[in-house]
């Protein structure tokens, strides 16, 4: 326990950083094909946006932000396929709608998720402040870290905090080996069928306010998950063309695996998993989310980072042996596991 405590406060957020950042900006006037293309060249989720003028930031743009602007697009095209009694052609109704976006500017949708204000964060401050702004009750997804002088120097999320406590779990062991069933409390799972299409998947996260769903079969178990960030598998050059897929085969285009191992291997946990499990298989895995299962595989919960990081960082779990702290009790007065915008990538 006072282990994990001096953990927190003695880490510095600079020491998340990367050596070898280098940030990469849309300007506010970039159209948002600009940014798609910049977003897939360098294989990045999101980006800050910059006021040449005004020589500011003015938030950041990733992933859900772009998936609102194609959520729209598929329901202009139902909207058309009513109005018209005919079925559109996506490829032809894609490109009219392309055109018809090309000259919108990134300003237009920066944050339209709510989740990527422009927060810096000192490079000095202790890592506990940086979960704060990642927990449950703020939730952000990444924030800039900057110097003395303001200068940005490195961008964080929530993924690299998972990260970094996963390499660093020798300094904390007993808090590692601490089990999720001592706080995990079952909660509403987003979740869709395997034959559904991808795109229906996506407005089932955009109407939730998720940014990850779990899949299953026609049984209710779990098969597998789609998140916001799989969008990127679709900026290529038939841009969103595939959206239009089975769920299995949309993944199976850039994860091959898929399809084999989705019913027998899924991505999971239990509540008899400890803390450093859990964390092995996020950053191992390189995802984002963990679902709960049952006995039976059935899906009874979710584990985002940002549950993860809420967890941690207020002692949820490391105080439920010892008198109540205040940490603990607003952690338990929000004991739900699905909030608005879930999870980071």
């Amino acid at each position: 326990m006072q282990a994990w405590k001096k953990f927190l406060q003695d880490t510095k957020v600079e020491n998340l950083l990367d050596p070898d950042f280098k940030l990469v900006v849309a300007n506010k006037t970039d159209t948002i094909l600009q940014v798609l293309k910049l977003l897939r060249q360098k294989k990045i989720s999101s980006l800050p946006v910059y006021d040449q003028i005004n020589k500011s930031f003015v938030g950041l743009v990733d992933i859900f932000d772009l998936l609102t602007v194609i959520i729209f697009m598929s329901d202009l095209k139902s909207l058309v396929e009513v109005v018209s009694h005919k079925e559109v052609d996506m490829n032809k109704y894609i490109e009219n709608e392309l055109k018809v976006i090309k000259d919108e500017t990134v300003e237009d949708i920066a944050n339209s998720s709510e989740r990527n204000p422009w927060c810096p964060v000192s490079r000095l401050k202790p890592l506990h402040s940086l979960m704060d702004m990642f927990s449950e009750d703020v939730n952000l997804h990444r924030v800039p870290i900057v110097d003395d002088n303001g200068n940005v120097i490195g961008l964080v999320t929530q993924s690299k905090v998972i990260d970094f406590l996963y390499k660093n779990v020798d300094r904390y062991p007993d808090t590692a080996a601490i089990k999720i069933k001592d706080y995990f409390v079952p909660g509403e799972v987003v979740s869709i069928s395997a034959d559904h299409l991808a795109i229906e998947a996506y407005k089932l996260m955009l109407d939730k306010r998720v940014s990850g769903i779990a899949i299953v079969g026609s049984d209710g178990k779990l098969v597998g998950a789609l998140s916001a960030s799989d969008l990127k598998r679709s900026m290529d050059d038939n841009l969103f063309y595939d959206l239009y897929l089975p769920i299995p085969l949309y993944l199976q285009k850039a994860t091959p695996e898929f399809q084999e191992n989705m019913v027998t291997q899924p991505i999971s946990c239990t509540v008899e998993m400890t803390i450093y499990e859990v964390l092995h298989k996020l950053v191992t895995k390189r995802i984002h989310r963990l679902f709960v299962v049952d006995a039976e595989q059935k899906p009874i919960g979710a584990l985002s980072l940002c549950t993860i990081i809420s967890m941690m960082n207020y002692g949820a779990v490391l105080n439920k042996s010892v008198a109540a702290s205040e940490e603990l009790s607003t952690f338990e007065q929000n004991p739900t596991l699905e909030k608005p915008i879930d999870e980071s990538y």
